[in-house]
């Protein structure tokens, strides 16, 4: 079990005429190798919730322990923003250096990756994210498409080796290719065993790519299932004014009209395969 959040509670600025309770008594587990996805409408507490997962928040009250390893300890943190990698959104706004080889070992030097291992870690975090070393090591950062820049800030966080990613709207303000790049590279690292943790408004995004789902609703865990047990009650997330997969408005609005379609579709495959099957049984019977 890579992160353990326990009754975990955070409140901005307590004690003051501004104090304010993000997340509220919040308990859930990540298992090893799963890809979660968090969803919930802005303010909810998404991005407040994850920041605790690396250690960059400290809970108000409660417990982050992740990779058995608990949060409260300042000596084990630096260790643990090893293990657990955070890419932020819009990451490219904070490329800084001349070189991408240089942007890349930014991480792993701050975090004490020996000097003679950071090339090797280098060339091969750039070589992951589909960005050839001998091609793009010595170019500007800046001179590359949003989709290459977001590619580059993940391999900086790729450097350290993480075996944990945390993932706060990765795809906020790319193109479709950069888009499409993007999510199938996040794909491949969780099916390489990466544990993932994402961040995202896109529905569509989550009901491809996750195995489970949190939903959180006014700084609170409403509700936490595999993303079949979650999309299925789209009229729950519509009622907290979040979006549903657009297959699943779709098959709502084939049932309003008087399609037989099954509860649960919320997947283009799914509905696919549903309406040539009774599109089949119907040219059957014509036949029959």
């Amino acid at each position: 079990m890579p992160i353990v959040l326990e009754h975990l509670t955070h409140t901005y600025q307590p004690g003051s005429a501004m104090q304010a309770t993000a997340v509220n008594d919040i308990s859930l587990t990540v298992e090893d190798g799963e890809f979660l996805g968090v969803i919930g409408h802005t303010g909810s507490g998404k991005s407040t919730m994850v920041q605790h997962m690396n250690g960059l928040l400290q809970p108000t009250s409660g417990r982050v322990i992740v990779n058995g390893i608990d949060l409260a300890d300042k000596k084990t943190r630096r260790d643990i923003r090893r293990q657990v990698g955070m890419l932020f959104q819009y990451p490219e706004y904070q490329l800084f250096e001349e070189t991408v080889k240089a942007d890349v070992a930014f991480a792993p030097k701050n975090l004490g990756v020996p000097a003679e291992q950071i090339e090797s870690y280098v060339r091969a975090a750039m070589e992951k994210v589909g960005l050839p070393y001998d091609e793009f090591a010595e170019r500007s950062p800046f001179e590359l498409s949003g989709g290459q820049k977001r590619r580059v800030a993940l391999a900086g966080i790729l450097a350290t080796a993480p075996s944990i990613l945390i993932l706060d709207e990765p795809m906020a303000g790319l193109d479709p290719v950069g888009r499409e790049e993007t999510l199938s590279l996040i794909k491949q690292l969780n099916d390489e065993g990466t544990t993932i943790v994402m961040v995202s408004h896109s529905m569509d995004d989550i009901a491809r790519l996750a195995d489970r789902v949190a939903v959180l609703n006014m700084g609170e865990l409403y509700t936490i299932g595999t993303t079949n047990e979650v999309f299925s009650h789209s009229s729950e997330l519509l009622a907290m004014s979040l979006d549903v997969p657009h297959t699943a408005r779709l098959a709502a609005t084939l049932r309003e009209r008087g399609l037989p379609v099954p509860e649960g579709i919320y997947l283009k495959e799914q509905l696919r395969d549903f309406l040539v099957e009774l599109y089949s049984k119907k040219h059957r019977s014509g036949d029959a």
